[in-house]
Protein backbone atom coordinates (compact mmCIF):
# COMPACT_ATOMS: atom_id res chain seq x y z
CA UNK A 1 0.00 0.00 0.00
CA UNK A 2 1.34 3.67 -0.99
CA UNK A 3 1.62 6.34 1.55
CA UNK A 4 -1.27 8.64 2.06
CA UNK A 5 -0.83 12.41 0.92
CA UNK A 6 -3.07 14.93 2.06
CA UNK A 7 -3.13 16.99 -0.85
CA UNK A 8 -6.35 18.51 -2.05
CA UNK A 9 -7.09 15.59 -3.91
CA UNK A 10 -7.05 13.21 -1.59
CA UNK A 11 -9.14 15.73 0.97
CA UNK A 12 -11.56 15.99 -1.60
CA UNK A 13 -11.97 12.15 -2.29
CA UNK A 14 -12.16 10.94 1.44
CA UNK A 15 -14.77 14.03 2.76
CA UNK A 16 -15.81 15.39 -0.68
CA UNK A 17 -16.92 18.95 -1.52
CA UNK A 18 -17.86 21.29 0.84
CA UNK A 19 -20.82 22.39 -0.85
CA UNK A 20 -23.68 20.03 -2.33
CA UNK A 21 -23.81 21.78 -5.31
CA UNK A 22 -20.28 20.71 -6.45
CA UNK A 23 -21.14 17.00 -4.89
CA UNK A 24 -21.81 14.08 -7.72
CA UNK A 25 -25.15 13.15 -7.25
CA UNK A 26 -23.71 9.69 -6.98
CA UNK A 27 -21.66 10.23 -4.43
CA UNK A 28 -24.31 12.92 -2.10
CA UNK A 29 -26.77 9.50 -2.09
CA UNK A 30 -24.64 7.36 -0.54
CA UNK A 31 -23.85 9.12 2.41
CA UNK A 32 -26.99 11.54 2.74
CA UNK A 33 -29.22 10.72 5.49
CA UNK A 34 -33.02 11.47 5.01
CA UNK A 35 -34.51 13.01 7.78
CA UNK A 36 -37.83 13.92 8.61
CA UNK A 37 -37.60 16.93 6.46
CA UNK A 38 -36.75 15.53 3.66
CA UNK A 39 -40.32 13.42 3.63
CA UNK A 40 -41.60 16.65 4.25
CA UNK A 41 -40.35 18.50 1.65
CA UNK A 42 -40.67 15.90 -0.74
CA UNK A 43 -44.44 15.33 -0.12
CA UNK A 44 -46.83 15.70 -3.13
CA UNK A 45 -48.42 19.26 -2.18
CA UNK A 46 -48.98 22.09 -4.55
CA UNK A 47 -46.02 24.34 -2.67
CA UNK A 48 -43.19 23.35 -0.02
CA UNK A 49 -41.42 26.01 1.04
CA UNK A 50 -38.54 25.43 3.14
CA UNK A 51 -36.46 28.06 5.47
CA UNK A 52 -33.12 27.31 7.17
CA UNK A 53 -29.72 28.61 7.71
CA UNK A 54 -26.74 28.65 5.71
CA UNK A 55 -24.75 25.17 5.86
CA UNK A 56 -27.94 23.18 6.99
CA UNK A 57 -28.49 21.06 4.06
CA UNK A 58 -31.51 22.94 2.17
CA UNK A 59 -29.36 22.30 -1.23
CA UNK A 60 -28.20 18.83 -0.49
CA UNK A 61 -31.69 17.84 0.56
CA UNK A 62 -33.49 19.34 -3.02
CA UNK A 63 -30.16 17.83 -4.89
CA UNK A 64 -31.51 14.45 -3.74
CA UNK A 65 -34.98 15.14 -3.90
CA UNK A 66 -34.55 16.61 -7.71
CA UNK A 67 -32.72 13.04 -8.67
CA UNK A 68 -35.36 10.83 -6.98
CA UNK A 69 -38.52 13.48 -9.05
CA UNK A 70 -36.32 12.56 -12.32
CA UNK A 71 -35.98 8.60 -11.25
CA UNK A 72 -39.58 8.72 -11.63
CA UNK A 73 -40.37 10.22 -14.27
CA UNK A 74 -41.38 13.42 -12.51
CA UNK A 75 -40.51 16.90 -13.65
CA UNK A 76 -38.65 18.83 -10.56
CA UNK A 77 -38.19 22.27 -11.17
CA UNK A 78 -35.42 24.04 -8.87
CA UNK A 79 -35.79 27.96 -8.23
CA UNK A 80 -33.40 29.59 -7.25
CA UNK A 81 -32.55 32.97 -5.68
CA UNK A 82 -30.83 34.52 -8.94
CA UNK A 83 -34.25 33.16 -10.82
CA UNK A 84 -36.39 35.90 -8.76
CA UNK A 85 -34.01 38.23 -8.08
CA UNK A 86 -35.60 40.97 -10.33
CA UNK A 87 -39.21 40.40 -9.60
CA UNK A 88 -41.62 42.89 -7.92
CA UNK A 89 -38.37 45.27 -7.46
CA UNK A 90 -40.65 48.31 -8.24
CA UNK A 91 -41.97 51.12 -5.66
CA UNK A 92 -45.35 50.32 -7.15
CA UNK A 93 -48.47 49.43 -4.78
CA UNK A 94 -48.45 46.18 -3.20
CA UNK A 95 -51.38 44.54 -5.49
CA UNK A 96 -49.71 45.57 -8.46
CA UNK A 97 -45.90 43.51 -6.99
CA UNK A 98 -47.99 40.75 -6.39
CA UNK A 99 -49.16 40.40 -10.18
CA UNK A 100 -45.88 40.91 -10.87
CA UNK A 101 -44.44 38.22 -8.82
CA UNK A 102 -47.51 35.69 -10.70
CA UNK A 103 -46.31 36.91 -14.18
CA UNK A 104 -42.80 36.50 -13.04
CA UNK A 105 -43.13 33.32 -11.36
CA UNK A 106 -45.40 32.08 -14.45
CA UNK A 107 -42.94 32.78 -16.48
CA UNK A 108 -39.97 31.62 -15.09
CA UNK A 109 -41.79 28.27 -14.04
CA UNK A 110 -42.43 27.90 -17.74
CA UNK A 111 -39.71 28.73 -19.20
CA UNK A 112 -37.59 25.78 -16.55
CA UNK A 113 -40.16 23.52 -17.58
CA UNK A 114 -39.64 23.50 -21.50
CA UNK A 115 -35.80 23.75 -20.82
CA UNK A 116 -36.20 20.91 -18.72
CA UNK A 117 -38.44 18.99 -21.85
CA UNK A 118 -35.35 20.64 -24.46
CA UNK A 119 -38.18 22.41 -25.78
CA UNK A 120 -37.39 26.33 -25.07
CA UNK A 121 -37.57 28.96 -27.59
CA UNK A 122 -37.48 32.22 -27.21
CA UNK A 123 -40.81 32.80 -29.14
CA UNK A 124 -42.58 30.62 -26.83
CA UNK A 125 -40.85 32.41 -23.61
CA UNK A 126 -42.56 35.61 -24.93
CA UNK A 127 -45.90 33.81 -24.45
CA UNK A 128 -45.66 32.72 -21.01
CA UNK A 129 -46.18 35.75 -18.87
CA UNK A 130 -49.82 35.92 -20.94
CA UNK A 131 -51.20 32.64 -19.14
CA UNK A 132 -50.80 33.25 -15.78
CA UNK A 133 -52.64 30.42 -13.74
CA UNK A 134 -53.35 28.34 -17.04
CA UNK A 135 -49.35 27.32 -17.80
CA UNK A 136 -49.71 23.84 -17.43
CA UNK A 137 -52.48 24.09 -19.98
CA UNK A 138 -50.35 26.61 -22.52
CA UNK A 139 -47.30 24.00 -22.24
CA UNK A 140 -48.99 21.14 -22.54
CA UNK A 141 -51.32 22.12 -25.70
CA UNK A 142 -48.13 23.14 -26.66
CA UNK A 143 -45.67 20.37 -27.01
CA UNK A 144 -47.04 18.35 -29.42
CA UNK A 145 -46.05 21.59 -32.01
CA UNK A 146 -42.83 22.06 -30.67
CA UNK A 147 -41.96 18.12 -30.14
CA UNK A 148 -42.22 17.58 -34.02
CA UNK A 149 -38.90 20.04 -34.12
CA UNK A 150 -37.18 18.56 -31.73
CA UNK A 151 -35.45 15.17 -30.53
CA UNK A 152 -36.05 14.68 -27.22
CA UNK A 153 -33.42 11.87 -24.97
CA UNK A 154 -35.35 9.19 -23.82
CA UNK A 155 -35.27 10.93 -20.33
CA UNK A 156 -36.77 14.12 -21.61
CA UNK A 157 -39.36 11.28 -23.74
CA UNK A 158 -40.24 10.18 -20.38
CA UNK A 159 -40.30 13.33 -18.01
CA UNK A 160 -43.05 14.86 -21.14
CA UNK A 161 -45.43 11.75 -21.08
CA UNK A 162 -45.36 11.77 -17.48
CA UNK A 163 -46.59 15.31 -17.21
CA UNK A 164 -49.03 15.54 -20.28
CA UNK A 165 -50.59 12.15 -18.70
CA UNK A 166 -50.36 13.37 -14.68
CA UNK A 167 -50.72 17.38 -15.60
CA UNK A 168 -49.22 18.05 -12.94
CA UNK A 169 -45.38 19.35 -12.11
CA UNK A 170 -43.55 18.30 -8.59
CA UNK A 171 -41.91 22.01 -8.21
CA UNK A 172 -39.27 22.08 -6.13
CA UNK A 173 -38.40 25.97 -4.58
CA UNK A 174 -35.28 27.34 -3.52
Amino acid sequence: MGKLEFNDETIQALFGFEDAESEPIERLREYYFKKDTFTRVTADLPVRILVGHKGTGKSALFKVAIAEEKERNNLPVLIKPDDIADLGKSNENFLLKIRQWKIGLTKIIGSKVLNEFGLYSDSIGSKLGQFGLKIVTFITESIPALKENIVLDPSQERIVENFLKTKKNNSIYR
